[in-house]
């Protein structure tokens, strides 16, 4: 399982015209839903999001507010009767942005953004490192001592947000968003600090590993280039479409659909496999060879599967490989 860290400027693209969209979100959601990834925050970048909020909205907002549909006709086309059909397409124009303005100042004082829901949501489904006084007199240390990542003047938002990491459970598959220079090497580009990685591992290990990615889209790029959103939604419908199959040929059906995808989360290989013991119209066809198939080619997730669930698998698809549902 990855763990992930957004920091406040890479939440705050949202509200911007970013190169990261509302999609890239929604596919952090998926992941966490369906085990592959853990998302980390603390109090402070809720504050951070919450405080940048209305600055990032009133610059983009303001310039799409401003925004008049006009053009300018040289004397030599002031004449010409197909003016008249532009000027009313200009107008209708003019109209339907007015009423988007409308829309989007409603939404934006009532905070129902998209970008305000999927934050939210973001956060409601992290896990919220402390910020305690043990945390803050550490950040206020690293910050006297001038150790990275610390900016100048009296700022401690940074060594606050990288005291809580340090004080996570888990130091391992860590990755942190950020295009704050206070994180990334000068020596080798797109790498965080080596004395953050020194300490790191101090704190989590010699063996752990914390990377840094400057947007969302290059970590999706690196780590679930696979991962696309709709293909996700499909894989979804299907696999419930799978857990209410009434028959053996609707069952097939679907199989053959679901064969065409390579990747599949966590969560879907432990649902997949439920449905092959609890939906009848599955598990009776198990061994045909198209569902059999189907699912030994699941084997390397099949270690995440329920124990309970195991014995009941081995029968139904006549699993001949004792390891099938070992870790390696």
């Amino acid at each position: 399982m990855l763990r992930l860290f957004l920091d406040a400027n890479i939440l705050l693209d949202f509200y911007r015209f970013g190169s990261d969209d509302l999609a890239e979100v929604r596919k952090i959601l998926t992941l966490i839903d369906d085990k592959e990834l853990e998302l980390y925050s603390n109090s402070l970048l809720c504050d951070e999001v919450n405080r940048g909020r209305e600055a990032e909205i009133a610059s983009s907002f303001n310039a799409f507010r401003s925004q008049k549909f006009a053009v300018r006709v040289p004397n030599y086309g002031s004449d010409l009767k197909e003016l008249e059909l532009l000027h009313e397409n200009l107008k209708s124009a003019n109209k339907a942005h007015e009423v988007i303005v409308a829309i989007l100042t409603n939404k934006i004082s009532s905070n129902t953004l998209d970008a305000d829901v999927l934050i939210e949501e973001l956060f409601s489904r992290s896990i919220d490192l402390e910020v305690g006084d043990d945390i803050l007199k550490k950040a206020r240390n690293r910050q006297l001592l001038n150790n990275p990542p610390r900016k100048k003047g009296d700022s401690l938002g940074d060594s606050l947000h990288w005291e809580t990491l340090l004080s996570a459970a888990h130091g391992y598959n860590f990755h942190l968003v950020s295009r704050d220079a206070d994180f990334a090497s000068e020596l080798v580009p797109g790498t965080i600090k080596n004395f953050l990685k020194k300490d790191w591992m101090a704190a989590h290990g010699k063996f752990a590993d914390m990377h840094l990615h400057s947007s969302l889209s290059e970590f999706f790029q690196r780590k679930f280039p696979q991962i696309k959103l709709s293909d996700e939604t499909e894989k979804a419908q299907l696999i419930e479409q799978l857990s209410s199959s009434g028959n053996f040929a609707t069952t097939h059906g679907i199989i053959d659909r679901l064969r065409q995808f390579e990747y599949f989360t966590s969560g879907q290989v432990v649902r997949l496999f439920s449905v092959l013991v609890n939906n009848s119209q599955v598990g009776w066809i198990a061994t045909d060879p198209d569902l059999q198939d189907f699912y030994i080619r699941l084997k390397d997730q099949a270690y995440l599967v329920p124990d309970e669930l195991h014995n009941d698998l081995i029968k139904l698809l006549e699993i001949k490989d004792e390891h099938f549902f070992d870790p390696f």
